[in-house]
């Protein structure tokens, strides 16, 4: 069955942004209420609840919410993502030999020091025990990339 591209709703357009809904499993009928993207495909989304509201701003008023983010700098590493390249791709590689070159020297080094700073504070001792690699660039190495990129 063929399918065709049909343009997301939109939420709000402010200050040269535009700010679409987005849709389960990009089923046009799903549409999300609390998950929207700059990105018309609907990569590097984020959830409006997670956004902090004013008391002068109604908790459901969304598009409201969306254009303070805006205006207090609250979605800046989605902005910066615009230019720079998806979050998605950036961020959450699906193999390893997705990440540029320079970014897994990066990692390798990030997660060498977390290695070195745990063994000068001989935390072996009291039963501690690296992370795996992925868990590793989940928590603390994906917000080094984010802190890159805004």
């Amino acid at each position: 069955m063929p399918l065709t591209w049909v343009d997301p709703a939109i939420l709000v357009q402010y200050r040269g942004l535009t700010v679409y809904y987005t849709y389960k499993n990009d089923d046009i009928n799903n549409q999300s209420e609390v998950w929207f993207s700059l990105n018309d495909d609907g990569t590097d989304a984020f959830d409006v609840r997670d956004l902090p509201v004013p008391d002068y701003i109604s908790e459901m008023d969304y598009k409201k919410i969306v254009m303070n983010a805006i205006d207090q700098g609250n979605l800046a590493e989605y902005i910066a993502l615009l230019e720079k390249g998806s979050l998605q791709t950036l961020i959450i590689p699906s193999v390893w030999t997705d990440l540029e070159f320079h970014l897994l020297l990066a990692f390798a080094d990030k997660y060498n020091n977390y290695i070195k700073q745990a063994n000068r504070e001989n935390e072996n001792l009291t039963g501690w025990r690296p992370v795996m690699m992925d868990e590793f660039y989940d928590t603390y190495f994906r917000t080094y990339l984010i802190d890159l990129l805004v």
